[in-house]
């Protein structure tokens, strides 16, 4: 399994949007775009992310797993 870039998130999150895709679905796609620090944005920690969400590190962690998944699937649907 290939690791996903920032761009692949990024990608991933703009076509499932586009197709319809509720904002909710895409939290973990956003959560990536702040760890990363994608679209001008400065890189945050989980810590940082999860006091915006008002969720525990831990909680951010898993979210951030699952935008992984998200993607590694995106991609060998796509190839």
């Amino acid at each position: 399994m290939d690791i996903a870039t920032p761009d692949d998130l990024f990608s991933v999150a703009i076509e499932r949007y586009k197709a319809g895709e509720p904002i909710a679905e895409l939290i973990p796609l956003l959560v990536m775009d702040m760890y990363y620090g994608l679209n001008g944005n400065r890189v945050h920690t989980l810590l940082d992310i999860g006091k915006r969400l008002d969720v525990s590190r831990e909680c951010v962690r898993h979210i951030k797993a699952k935008a992984l998944r998200i993607i590694s699937n995106w991609k060998e649907k796509n190839q």
